[in-house]
Parts: C-alpha cells; structure tokens; sequence
C-alpha cells in the first residue's frame, strides 16, 4: 500500500470502533483542536432539531460507522445509547457534495421523544462528505420527513459525525 490516500479510502470503507473522546462543539461549529471547521467534535455523532413539535439537541459518543465512498452503497453509524442511523445512496460520495438518501434512524434511549423508536427517512434527507486530511473524516446530514411504519411524523434534524483516526 505505497499510496496513501489509497489504504485510507479502504480504511473509510471498513467498520470502525470509534474511541471516545469528550467534545462540546455543535453541528457546523469550529474545532478548535484541529485547527479547521467541522461538524462535530470528533468521535462524536450530534443530533439537533424536533420530532413532533419536541426539541431534539443530543451530542453523543459516536460508537463506530462505516461507507463506500467510491460507488453507490451504504453507511451505517452507531451513537449514544443504541442509536443508529442506516442510510442508502445511488451515486458515489463526494466531499462537499451533498447526496439524495433513504434509509432508518433508530433514536438513541437519550432521545426525548420516541426513543428506541425506529423512523424511517423520507424525501428530502442528504448525506454530505466533508473535506479531510487523510485522518481525520467527517459528514453531515439532513434528515426529513419520517415515518413509523406508514404513520407519517412532523419533523427535521440534522445530524453530523467526526473521526480522527490517530486517536488514542
């Protein structure tokens, strides 16, 4: 594996257990730590908006994730306390570019409404790359009008993640 930039893309496309380390930064907010804007201090997964008229603002542990980043596929990310966020998409990643998604946000037990509760996506939802510096990766998404089982939900969230992969 000579060329870097080639073992990380298979790094992104494994799953990683992701070690915690505490942050306070807000979705789209400034990290100081690494000296560059993200969207989540890293190895945290941050939730904010409402379901149902109920203000949803979480930032938790981000448990591991995993993407294709060269083709159509999926990702999968895991936070909090059994929160998980499964999410499908029809052409490949790219950084700054947001991407069309459909997929499943199962809310995390510290969520204050619906927790446990499994919400499917609906149109609207996107899933945006963000720059990175070979170890440090990260995203957002736009999460939109869900559904339990065929009742539909009032709701918007957005939703981000950070990794560094040197993390001790």
């Amino acid at each position: 594996m000579g060329d870097a930039s080639v073992g990380f893309d298979m790094k992104r496309m494994l799953l990683i257990v992701a070690l915690v380390t505490p942050g306070t930064a807000a979705c789209g907010s400034k990290d100081s730590d690494s000296g560059g804007s993200s969207a989540c201090a890293e190895g945290r997964f941050e939730l904010d908006g409402s379901i149902e008229g109920t203000a949803s603002q979480l930032n938790l542990p981000l448990g591991g994730f995993g993407y294709d980043t060269q083709k159509a596929g999926v990702g999968d990310f895991s936070f909090g306390t059994s929160g998980k966020l499964h999410v499908e998409y029809s052409e490949a990643l790219a950084t700054g570019q947001p991407r069309s998604v459909t997929g499943t946000l199962k809310l995390p037990t510290e969520a204050p409404r619906r927790s446990g509760e499994t919400l499917t996506l609906g149109a609207g939802s996107s899933f945006t790359l963000l720059p990175d510096d070979g170890l440090r990766v990260g995203g957002t998404f736009e999460l939109t009008s869900f559904e339990v089982g065929t009742t539909p939900l009032d709701g918007e969230l957005s939703a981000c993640f950070a990794y560094r992969f040197d993390q001790n």
